[in-house]
């Protein structure tokens, strides 16, 4: 294999990465399926390229915890962002377990940013 073929993106990588610009800029905002779309290409994709599941499960979250915070877009959608992202930081969790993380956020931190993002739309908090 040639080093560079590992850095041209897959087809599946090109069409995550358009349905998250939908997700990001809420092209269709009262059509969730585009945000179930996105998560679920996620995860097919961190099955094929298990290598950069730490990636995508990041690359995933930012997008939702950006959607989330943009006043611009629509309340229910920005709702709906922040719910999503139980899955991406689910996976990160599991995968950082027992990991030493160096210059990286932790997923107490994460947790924290997406309760921060919760309270900026005026969500009741989870106690956990």
């Amino acid at each position: 294999m040639n080093p560079a073929d590992s850095l041209v993106p897959s087809v599946l990588e090109m069409r995550w990465d358009r349905i998250g610009l939908g997700v990001r800029c809420a092209y269709n905002p009262q059509g969730l399926g585009a945000l179930h779309l996105y998560i679920q290409f996620g995860r097919r994709l961190s099955r094929q390229q298990p290598h950069n599941e730490d990636g995508i499960q990041r690359r995933t979250l930012a997008v939702l915890l950006q959607t989330a915070a943009d006043e611009a877009l629509p309340w229910p959608w920005r709702a709906a962002c922040l719910e999503q992202t139980a899955w991406p930081l689910a996976r990160l969790t599991s995968l950082w377990k027992g990991t030493p993380r160096h210059n990286a956020q932790t997923p107490a931190q994460l947790q924290a940013r997406v309760q921060c993002v919760g309270e900026q739309l005026g969500l009741p908090s989870k106690v956990s």
